[in-house]
């Protein structure tokens, strides 16, 4: 079952729509840039800890590898639902056939 819409009745569902898509998007790039920001801080403070431990080289290398494994799966995580999100909302726009 098709049901027609006229195009003032799929302009206002793409008004109520099309800013919760934009919001999650910026949410998105700014939790990004945020996580990214204190991951890069954390590898700073380590590498200067680092210095002063005997161990400095494997102590600073094995916690900066788990780090980096921690924020490459967070931020690939964050990127797949970000996707998902803007895929769904292209399908919404193919649904209303624009």
């Amino acid at each position: 079952m098709t049901i027609k819409l006229s195009n003032d009745e799929k302009v206002e569902i793409l008004r109520q729509i099309l800013p919760q898509f934009w919001n999650e998007a910026i949410h998105w790039r700014e939790d990004s840039w945020r996580f990214t920001t204190w991951v890069v801080s954390s590898f700073v403070v380590i590498a200067g800890a680092s210095v002063y431990t005997d161990k400095a080289l494997l102590f600073a290398a094995s916690i900066l590898l788990a780090l980096s494994i921690g924020s490459t799966v967070y931020l690939n995580k964050n990127y797949r639902n970000y996707s998902h999100r803007m895929m769904l909302f292209t399908q919404i726009e193919d649904a209303l056939l624009f």
